[in-house]
């Protein structure tokens, strides 16, 4: 599966249709989209729907094999429409989070995706043919197939290839929990991101005036980009700090998500200035 990263033909219908899906979805449909609002990919928990209504089906589809039912078979289609149903807007929440991957990510996605759709083309056609009194069951047992490797591709990409994953996790695990020294604070200019090191953590460091110093892990929880390479920018009426690769925006103050399309807040640290020194350290979280 991983040669699937390799299939470089696939960039420019990549390009093109990410480029459409930030042009015509607006950022907060695509942020509640994300999972923003839950802190949780909503993709991988919609496709519980389609692919259980699908996996039920089948088990009803394959009992009929055994002992032929008129009423079980129209309750496997049922289930089968059901899982139609769902694909749709599933499909449409992966489709934002697939927009903001890195290539080879984009790549193997497009092939998760294009199983997926042929899964829903044949259930389809399978749900058809039984409302038109022909039968339709291996057409939806093949589109169960389609979306069973579908959903290899796409827990391979969740696995393998960090895919929804939080990458700032492990920093309160890491972070020192005594105060640590920074930089002096002459060195830092307000409103500027500056990158420093917090033990064994890269941070980024922004001065907000006076004494007030901002520090949140510089490695986003999106994809892992540094923030120190972003800009401070005022986003929905609040200070933040937005990633230089795919635009999501962490609080300053809190580290909290302003814009995906980061689920995850940013881990942060106390700060306090001894003898005009930059001194922090890690905001525990329950586990940490």
């Amino acid at each position: 599966m991983d040669r699937l990263t390799e299939l470089t033909a696939l960039d420019p219908v990549a390009e093109r249709l990410s480029d459409l899906v930030h042009s015509t979805i607006p950022a907060p449909v695509r942020d509640l989209l994300h999972g923003v609002p839950l802190g949780h990919p909503a993709h991988p928990a919609m496709a519980m729907l389609p692919a259980g209504a699908w996996l039920s089906s089948a088990v009803l589809d394959l009992a009929d094999v055994v002992s032929p039912s008129r009423s079980r078979a129209s309750a496997a289609a049922l289930l089968a429409g059901v899982g139609v149903a769902a694909a749709l807007p599933t499909a449409l929440a992966g489709l934002v989070d697939w927009s903001d991957l890195h290539s080879d990510q984009k790549r193997m996605g497009l092939v998760h995706a294009a199983a997926n759709e042929v899964a829903v083309a044949l259930v389809s056609v399978g749900v058809v043919r039984h409302l038109r009194g022909r039968g339709g069951r291996r057409w939806r047992l093949a589109g169960t197939a389609a979306a069973s490797l579908g959903a290899l591709i796409g827990g391979h990409l969740a696995t393998r290839w960090a895919v929804g994953a939080n990458h700032a996790e492990d920093v309160p695990h890491r972070a020192p929990k005594d105060w640590e020294p920074l930089l002096p604070l002459a060195e830092l200019v307000e409103g500027e991101p500056v990158r420093g090191r917090c033990g064994d953590v890269d941070v980024v460091m922004v001065r907000r005036g006076g004494n007030a110093v901002s520090v949140l892990a510089d490695r986003c929880s999106h994809l892992g980009a540094p923030l120190s390479e972003g800009s401070v920018e005022q986003v929905r009426g609040r200070d933040c700090i937005v990633c230089p690769w795919h635009g999501s925006a962490f609080e300053l103050e809190a580290g909290s998500v302003v814009r995906g399309p980061a689920i995850a807040h940013q881990p942060r640290f106390d700060t306090r200035v001894v003898d005009g020194v930059v001194q922090a350290r890690i905001v525990t979280v329950p586990g940490a």
